[in-house]
């Protein structure tokens, strides 16, 4: 797993990401991003979704939503 100082520095990344594409406020893209699945499977280690590009782990929030 990451170490948490650079773990938050890849959430900040992910929610600006997901901010610019939705052009929405980064407070509503922190809020999506930590009511997903996809947060969830960020933190589980055996998941080694923190392996992924910033880029690819917004999409995929970005497609939990569209799956809604």
């Amino acid at each position: 797993m990451l170490p948490d100082v650079l773990l938050s520095d890849k959430i900040a990344n992910i929610i600006l990401i997901i901010a610019n594409k939705l052009n929405i406020s980064i407070e509503n893209a922190m809020d999506i991003f930590y009511k997903s699945n996809t947060c969830n499977n960020l933190y589980n280690a055996s998941t080694m979704l923190y392996t992924f590009g910033d880029l690819y782990i917004a999409d995929d929030v970005l497609n939990e939503i569209k799956a809604r």
